[in-house]
């Protein structure tokens, strides 16, 4: 099959090395925006768990925070930013009016709509609890009266998390993706504040430390969007939000942002549902909740660093890509993100097993957080961290569908995934307690999601003369190598829950050594050795783009030292 371009011509190695690097660029600042970002999550649930422990007021506000958190992620890292993305694109090449038009009518009309949601939940806060927790948990003295409260306070987020939605949006059109992923950090700051300032206040006021913390996330949008609205400012792209009738009926850019909003939507929904539906029925156990929130603030960070940032980069070059005939360009790009992520992600389950024991102490065994709640928070890590490695592949192969223009197929995929989440959270639940259950149900149901978005990505491609798996077995991506994987995961995470059991025990049976010293010491030999497994394995069986940035980096390194040392950075 000849190789050709947009233009029909022969598409050359150049066009796919700029290509390449282009997408590489753009990847690399939207995964060092997204490290800093969950990193500064980890830190915040750190000195959370330090400050309030793992008890009802935690788990109350965990509960009550999940779903304008929910809500968030379906603005922020789904379905208004990738819509808006693209309507933005053919936006800006009709000049610098229309851009401003399309913001100020998009971010007019979801400041209503998410105002009048805000209102809506602060009215039936009480009956929406009710509705969504557990009978034992309402049995719990105050429980939910106190996640009712949280609930009215932290519901009007949701107006100050559209336009970071919408902020986030415009910075990735023009490739400031560093900031548009880093903007999170400072709801994670407003967090802290929340945590260390606020929380005191409302003590001294007669009133529970908890709210504080509520009105910490409250403040952490506002830093957010004021972080993100800056560079806005410089190219003249802050504007006012229309609200007008007139402004909304019958402008056309409008309708297709919510025609492309609505399937990642349903999409992004699915996931925030199956959250609604665990919260449901873990919200019984003491403390429950707040090991799988502290357990997902940990799996956020590969997840968002593997997936979301590659997602949220990759979606403008494969729809450039995807017009191409022949889809070789496509293939390969889409083949080079997911065989990336797919091996980073599979990587970080190795090392969550081998050290969410000792990491998870580290973290939270202080204060009120006890060494046993860091136990079950480890097993917990390792329960969702099979979830990683199908999560993150999955968001980088559906970009794949949004670029072929089959966003109906991703509906219908998430719509099995809710169905296998929701069913096996209730079955496993009722066979064991704790998060573990919780974890297991989130990892298979990923797994049968990407196995979906495979399937049926490749029937697209072929109904459309592409070999996607033929061009992209190049990047490293291929059945074999995803049979591998999967038969490697899942062992290696059970494995990992039984150690991050093990850990407490074996923590307390040398209780001469302080806990914090021991904890650290395992996560440095720990870390050490895997860096050293990594380096090997990435050498070996690696994707050709992640061997080929370790052997520039570590002969970048070799430069540097003495000539005895350098044969061991030698690939």
């Amino acid at each position: 099959m000849t190789k050709q371009g947009s233009n029909g011509q022969p598409l050359s190695p150049i066009d796919l090395e700029n290509s390449s690097k282009e997408l590489s660029g753009a990847t690399f600042g939207a995964m060092a925006g997204v490290v800093l970002s969950r990193l500064s999550g980890v830190i915040r649930q750190q000195i959370l768990s330090f400050v309030f422990g793992a008890g009802m007021a935690t788990d109350a506000f965990n509960i009550a925070a999940r779903y304008p958190n929910g809500l968030r992620d379906l603005l922020a890292d789904g379905a208004l930013s990738s819509a808006l993305t693209k309507s933005l694109v053919d936006a800006k090449a009709s000049g610098r009016d229309a851009e401003r038009k399309l913001i100020a009518v998009v971010t007019g009309f979801f400041a209503i709509i998410t105002l009048v949601l805000a209102l809506i939940g602060f009215a039936y806060a009480e009956p929406f609890m009710r509705l969504t927790t557990s009978q034992a948990f309402q049995n719990r003295p105050g429980s939910l009266k106190l996640a009712t409260n949280l609930f009215r306070m932290m519901v009007f987020y949701l107006p100050i998390v559209m336009f970071t939605a919408s902020s986030m949006a415009i910075l990735g059109v023009y490739r400031q993706t560093f900031r548009a992923t880093f903007a999170s950090s400072f709801f994670n700051i407003g967090n802290i504040v929340g945590a260390i300032a606020l929380a005191p206040l409302f003590y001294w006021l007669g009133q529970d430390p908890i709210y504080g913390l509520a009105s910490g996330a409250i403040l952490g949008g506002l830093f957010q969007f004021l972080f993100s609205a800056r560079p806005l400012k410089k190219i003249d792209l802050l504007v006012m939000p229309k609200v007008g009738w007139n402004d909304v009926v019958g402008y056309k850019p409008l309708r297709e942002v919510l025609s492309i909003m609505a399937p990642r939507a349903i999409s992004q929904g699915a996931m925030i549902i199956a959250l609604f539906v665990n919260t449901l029925l873990a919200s019984g156990g003491n403390g429950t909740i707040t090991y799988i929130s502290s357990a997902q603030t940990i799996i956020l960070v590969p997840v968002g660093l593997f997936g979301v940032a590659s997602g949220f980069s990759s979606l403008p070059v494969l729809t450039s890509a995807a017009n191409e005939s022949g889809g070789q360009r496509f293939s390969i790009l889409l083949g080079q993100s997911v065989a990336s992520a797919m091996w980073l992600a599979f990587f970080s389950v190795i090392s969550f097993a081998l050290l969410a024991g000792p990491f998870c102490a580290t973290l939270f065994a202080h204060g009120r957080f006890t060494q046993h709640d860091a136990a079950a928070t480890a097993a917990a890590v390792c329960a969702y961290s099979i979830g990683v490695v199908f999560n993150s592949s999955s968001k980088v192969l559906q970009q794949g569908f949004f670029a072929l223009g089959k966003t109906q197929q991703v509906v219908i995929n998430s719509l099995i995934y809710l169905a296998v989440n929701a069913t096996l959270s209730f079955l496993l639940s009722q066979l064991s307690n704790g998060p573990v259950p919780f974890g297991i149900s989130n990892s298979i149901a990923a797994f049968t999601d990407f196995s979906l978005n495979v399937y049926f990505l490749h029937r697209i491609c072929n109904s459309r003369n592409i070999n996607f798996f033929e061009h992209a077995a190049a990047t490293g991506f291929s059945l074999k190598r995803i049979a591998m994987i999967t038969a490697l995961t899942f062992p290696i995470a059970l494995a990992g829950i039984a150690i991050s059991w093990r850990w407490e025990i074996f923590a307390t049976a040398f209780h001469a050594i302080p806990p914090f010293f021991l904890h650290l010491s395992g996560l440095a030999i720990g870390g050490f050795l895997l860096l050293i497994l990594f380096a090997f394995l990435t050498h070996k069986y690696g994707p050709p783009s992640l061997y080929d940035f370790q052997k520039r980096n570590l002969q970048k390194v070799a430069r540097r030292l003495p000539a005895p040392l350098r044969r061991f950075t030698r690939l």
